[in-house]
C-alpha cells in the first residue's frame, strides 16, 4: 500500500524523466526516497512529484493530478 502525500510536495519537470538513471532520481534514491506508484512514466508528461516530508516521489499522469504541490508551478531541471 502506498503512503499518502504530505502538503510538502514539489513538482519537478525534466525532459529526462523517462530515464531512471538520471542524476536527479539517483540523488532521490540515494537520499532514501521511495517510488510511490505502480504507474509507468508517460513520455508526454515528464514531471515528477517529490514529497520532501515523506521522502517519496511519483511520476505525473497526463490529465490526472496525483496530488497538490507547492507554488502552483513546476521546478524545471536542465
Amino acid at each position: 500500500m502506498y503512503q499518502e502525500f504530505s502538503k510538502s510536495v514539489f513538482l519537478v519537470a525534466t525532459d529526462d524523466a523517462m530515464n531512471p538513471d538520471i542524476d536527479f532520481l539517483k540523488f532521490l534514491r540515494d537520499d532514501g526516497y521511495k517510488l510511490n506508484t505502480n504507474k509507468g512514466v508517460f513520455p508526454n508528461c515528464p514531471w515528477i512529484y517529490v514529497d520532501i516530508e515523506n521522502k517519496q516521489y511519483a511520476y505525473a499522469i497526463p490529465g490526472i493530478p496525483v496530488t497538490g504541490f507547492v507554488g502552483g508551478h513546476a521546478i524545471r531541471l536542465k
